[in-house]
């Protein structure tokens, strides 16, 4: 089923109509939008504040965003994978615009991404790879690959594929000597020596091993709380490696968002809160984690929001959701509805 994609408030209104063919969630006061395949910027008033004229574009962080221009070589229907990643090699057209729309800094870059910490980790040609900063300076590194800044630490991996981080200085403050790393998250980071191993070793920014979890577990801490198996069944730890709720769950629950958590019994999604209590009792099919204090639920094959007292705040209507962010939701309405909305 097609459906169009626009905006709605808390209250369950259309702020945006839904007329694009698809929408992200507003950051820094701007959602990408898609119309004939081709992506631009919305401002939150509704505006098209900068218009669809791009093939792929990345979100604003720091005031700007990664874009390649729309180019049928590269974002043509009938385009391979393969091909795309030629043209990509070839002519480097990533570059990034500023909130006007503006060129920041020009097409130089086979890939990039998102600024953080004023730099963003780009491919600046084939297999070489470095940061970027505002004005546009490159500043090479000897990785196999990177990502950006979290948290004051950015992952690379080293030409064994072992992975460490560097520092804002881009100093390796953690040696490349892991097989999996994650990005730092409230403070710390979990690593792994051993791909097939399932102990999990989290690192301060220094590199220091402040806690070792021997099962299996959830990326990073959220809300102070990791979701951890002990057995069958999955609960909560904190920093401390202590459980704060206990092993319980046989499904593996969500992080924690807002102070709550998806968990699911009996194939029916609920949500707990930081302490175990269960908040909304596990009832439905389907259940987003609570975001901007609402979160999209499934009901009878259409999307609506509840919030975290289980109260249903927008009836279901949708067919698909989003989450709030910025005060808007992104959602999907098929296309006989979109044009009553609209």
């Amino acid at each position: 089923m097609t459906s169009y994609y626009g905006f709605v408030r808390v209250s369950g209104d259309f702020a945006i109509p839904p007329i694009y063919e698809h929408v992200t969630q507003f950051e820094e006061g701007r959602a990408r939008y898609v119309v004939r395949g081709k992506v631009g910027f919305l401002a939150q008033d509704g505006r098209e504040a900068i218009a669809a004229r791009f093939g792929d574009a990345g979100p604003y962080r720091e005031g700007f965003a990664a874009v390649v221009e729309w180019d049928y070589d590269l974002h043509g229907k009938d385009v391979s994978r393969e091909q795309a990643g030629a043209v990509l090699q070839a002519n480097r057209p990533l570059g990034y615009i500023d909130k006007a729309g503006d060129c920041a800094i020009p097409p130089a870059f086979i890939h990039g991404q998102a600024f953080s910490g004023g730099l963003a980790a780009v491919e600046h040609e084939v297999g070489r790879y470095g940061f970027v900063d505002t004005a546009g300076n490159i500043s090479p590194v000897d990785a196999k690959w990177v990502v950006s800044f979290c948290e004051g630490r950015a992952r690379f991996a080293a030409a064994d594929a072992r992975k460490g981080f560097y520092d804002s200085q881009l100093r390796v403050v953690i040696p490349p000597s892991y097989r999996q790393a994650f990005d730092f998250c409230e403070g710390i980071a979990r690593v792994r020596e051993e791909r097939g191993d399932e102990r999990s070793h989290f690192l301060n920014p220094d590199g220091d091993r402040v806690l070792t979890f021997e099962g299996p577990c959830d990326e990073e801490f959220s809300n102070g709380l990791l979701a951890a198996r002990q057995g069958a069944h999955w609960g909560y730890i904190n920093k401390g490696g202590e459980w704060v709720i206990p092993p319980a769950y046989t499904t593996r629950p969500a992080t924690f968002n807002e102070g709550f958590a998806t968990v699911a019994v009996d194939d029916r999604y609920g949500f707990i809160n930081t302490q175990g209590d269960v908040a909304v009792e596990p009832q439905y099919e389907a259940l987003y984690p609570i975001s901007g204090g609402l979160a999209a639920v499934y009901v009878n094959g259409l999307w609506g929001f509840l919030n975290a007292a289980g109260d249903m705040v927008i009836d279901p209507q949708f067919a698909e959701p989003g989450i709030f962010s910025e005060g808007l939701c992104g959602v999907g309405v098929a296309a006989g509805a979109a044009s009553r909305a609209g």
